[in-house]
């Protein structure tokens, strides 16, 4: 296969979503042609992927299906060139991740620094694109379209395999369901002014969302899910009018992907407006959910569907967009029935 050495950010849609697809259709078809292909090697280098939690929790639930379906995976992570060190920073948030999809399957897990990747690279075997680890070239933008594939050859919308819910995610038994097991409406909202702080609720947003989403829930709590910043900052925006909204670091006082991730798995309905990572764990569920983004990760299956298994899922819904559709929102809310 040609490899163009074009940084993947320069390509635009729609050329961008046919090359993802092509390449994840050639990946597919190498994994699943050899029956006797039991065993693969996933080299996740962090050297050329992004400091990210969505896009590697795409990567570990890849690895969990391919080892749903009897696939053995080597797990190779590259450490950055500025640590050889697995226990802190973003490497530990990683480990976190994989560890709790992939606790009930077979896979072997190695760290390595970059320089003894370099050195050892030619030794590994049944490499998962393979074709770009060799040419140093990041494969995560790939992930999404491969889930894809691996989903519509392998599941239906009834098997339960596929689909995250609370329990898969749940890492710490001192941390209990919010509001007791009671249905609420889990609405992530993102703060960070490090990086991207452009998809940050501006304040006449949140209080546009807030307040129609109240006005058709009244009795339904709403939890804020965001950093320990992000929940000071929007407490901060709220309006003084006797309605209460709810914040995840009240319930777990420490920023954590997972927890986070958790807490959105419990709800009945899901929100979000321009929000990052912390929105894909939601894409595997079945809970109905609402969102607005650019996408440049994964292609769009439909006008306002992103996956191709919400298309049987009637209240799942994403638009690739900066804004909120007033309109559309509000008619989404009063079509849906929380149970």
């Amino acid at each position: 296969m040609l490899i163009i050495k074009i940084p993947f950010i320069r390509i635009r849609n729609p050329t961008r979503t046919l090359f993802r697809k092509i390449v994840s259709y050639m990946e597919f078809r190498e994994i699943i042609k050899d029956k006797n292909l039991l065993e693969l090697t996933y080299i996740y280098d962090s050297n050329v992927s992004p400091k990210t939690l969505g896009d590697f929790f795409l990567i570990a639930f890849l690895i969990r299906i391919l080892s749903q379906k009897g696939k053995k995976v080597r797990f190779i992570y590259v450490l950055d060139y500025k640590s050889n060190d697995s226990k802190d920073g973003l490497a530990e948030e990683h480990r976190k991740i994989y560890e709790t999809l992939l606790i009930s399957f077979n896979y072997k897990v190695e760290f390595i620094s970059a320089n003894e990747y370099i050195k050892n690279k030619n030794k590994f075997y049944n490499i998962i694109f393979k074709r770009y680890i060799k040419k140093d070239l990041p494969i995560y933008c790939f992930t999404y379209e491969l889930i894809c594939r691996f989903y519509n050859y392998f599941y239906d919308v009834n098997n339960k395999n596929f689909f995250l819910n609370e329990t898969d995610l749940l890492t710490n038994k001192l941390v209990e369901k919010p509001f007791n097991g009671d249905k609420f409406i889990a609405w992530p909202c993102r703060y960070n002014k490090e990086y991207g702080h452009k998809r940050d609720l501006l304040r006449s947003e949140f209080i546009l969302i807030r307040n129609l989403i109240k006005d058709i829930f009244p009795s339904i709590p709403i939890l804020i899910i965001s950093n320990v910043k992000g929940c000071n900052y929007y407490k901060d925006m709220e309006p003084n009018d006797g309605y209460q909204l709810y914040y995840s670091k009240d319930f777990f006082p420490k920023d954590s992907y997972l927890i986070d991730s958790y807490f959105l798995l419990c709800s009945s309905l899901i929100i979000m407006l321009r929000c990052g990572g912390i929105s894909t764990p939601s894409l595997f569920s079945k809970i109905p959910y609402y969102i607005t983004a650019l996408n440049g990760c994964s292609s769009i299956t439909s006008n306002d569907k992103l996956t191709p298994w919400s298309m049987l899922n009637k209240h799942q819904f994403f638009y690739s967009s900066e804004k909120l559709n007033k309109r559309q929102f509000k008619k989404f809310l009063k079509e849906i029935k929380i149970p």
